[in-house]
């Protein structure tokens, strides 16, 4: 069940990656579920401290509380204010604030030395500079205070600079804004490896929007401490829906501050009555003709060498992963063809892998379930290695690590065709 929700404000590549995640989610589905209910957060808008009681009512049992501050025209009076005000609702939460790149190093300065305890604050100052400059000087002055970064992720070219610039603490991340839940478990992956913790969150979206971000957190590996005990993941931010007056959707049960991660769909009486119309309609209409035209700028390149030659292995002797017997010699002659005629759209980009998703003939397959998927093991550098077709056009060239190792494009000499196992 997927959704895809259009900003006004939002040009054309980044309204691309809100609709691969609808698509991800409609054609392909969630990733792997590996827990049935999550921790999520409270959110406290910039409301007056007297209304704080009335927003927390709605969020029963939730332990962490994230409130907004450095709201344009308020003063850090009123949000030391409301903070307060959430420390006297719920004395036990634990509180982040979240300043959407609204101070200057010295504001965040200021402001945190004001705020009191944190969990952490949430993209205290607008780019990655200025955060790895924080972060040095909280340290510097004893503010122990854990830096999050979810702008300079999601609405940035290179979402891992963060980490790589080590301007960050923790990573806030959003499937719809970054692709879907699959890229987002790639980057948490490489942020986790870099020392960062993480917090999937959503942008304000629909019943059904918000399935992609529960997936994500489902789909989570599992972490354990160093006594081997198993560590949840961090309070998603995903009962946002608590916020808004009605959704084509149910409501999402909060319990204890728990959510299901069961999927939702829209209910038809629903999206009749909030259909897009007008103004919005005619966005939406002219942004998903853009966004299905986008050539991915700086992206598309040809194939190196080494892709083509592993490219042609994996398909002239790679086994299907689901039924061998589909994999017809007509089929492989067929997708052997295409090889010439393929270019690179995407790379994968984590740092980890050597993932590439391909283009026929210079357009984009779009992120479907795979019709066949073939497999072999790159024996020299422990990673799996897959050809994933859709409606028989070869889509992408996977290459993925076994244990969290970076790996190159493999050698085709490398391969073992004859099936692999989990060690």
């Amino acid at each position: 069940m997927g959704g895809v929700f259009a900003i006004f404000e939002y040009g054309v590549p980044e309204s691309a990656e809100w609709l691969r995640c609808g698509l991800e989610m409609a054609f392909a589905g969630p990733p792997p579920r590996l827990r049935d209910k999550i921790a999520v957060n409270a959110t406290v808008p910039a409301v007056a401290p007297w209304q704080v009681d009335e927003v927390l009512a709605h969020f029963p049992g939730c332990q962490v509380v994230k409130v907004k501050v450095a709201e344009q025209g308020q003063t850090l009076a009123d949000d030391v204010a409301r903070v307060a005000a959430v420390r006297a609702y719920a004395p036990d939460a634990s509180i982040r604030v979240d300043a959407n790149g609204g101070w200057s190093v010295a504001e965040a300065l200021a402001a945190l030395a004001e705020l009191g305890p944190l969990d952490y604050v949430e993209q205290p100052c607008a780019t990655v500079e200025e955060l790895a400059e924080l972060r040095t000087k909280l340290v510097h002055r004893g503010l122990y205070v854990r830096v999050a970064a979810d702008e300079s992720i999601r609405r940035a070219s290179d979402p891992y600079a963060v980490a790589e610039r080590g301007a960050a603490d923790v990573a806030v991340v959003k499937a719809a804004p970054l692709g879907g839940p699959r890229a987002v478990l790639r980057i948490a992956d490489f942020m986790r490896v870099r020392g960062l913790n993480i917090t999937v969150a959503s942008a304000l979206d629909t019943g059904v929007g918000m399935n992609a971000g529960l997936a994500s957190v489902a789909a989570l590996p599992q972490l354990v401490d160093d006594s081997h005990v198993a560590v949840p993941p961090a309070a998603a931010g995903l009962a946002t829906q608590r916020l808004f007056v009605a959704d084509v959707t149910p409501w999402r049960q909060l319990v204890d501050g728990y959510l299901s991660t069961e999927l939702l769909a829209p209910e038809p009486e629903r999206l009749a009555e909030f259909a897009a119309s007008g103004e919005r309609k005619d966005f939406l209409d002219q942004s998903g003709h853009r966004v299905l035209e986008l050539p991915q700028p700086g992206l598309m390149r040809e194939l190196t060498d080494a892709e083509v030659a592993v490219l042609t292995a994996m398909i002239q002797h790679a086994p299907s992963d689901t039924d061998p017997e589909s994999v017809t010699e007509e089929r492989r002659a067929k997708w052997l063809g295409q090889v010439p005629r393929v270019s690179v759209a995407r790379e994968c980009g984590c740092g980890t892998c050597a993932s590439i998703e391909l283009a026929l003939d210079g357009v984009p397959v779009l992120p479907l379930r795979s019709d066949e998927t073939l497999l072999a093991y790159d024996v020299r550098q422990d990673a799996l290695v897959l050809v994933h077709i859709i409606n028989d056009v070869i889509r992408e060239l996977e290459v993925a690590p076994v244990y969290n190792t970076v790996v190159t494009t493999p050698n085709p000499a490398t391969l073992d065709f004859s099936g692999w196992s989990e060690p």
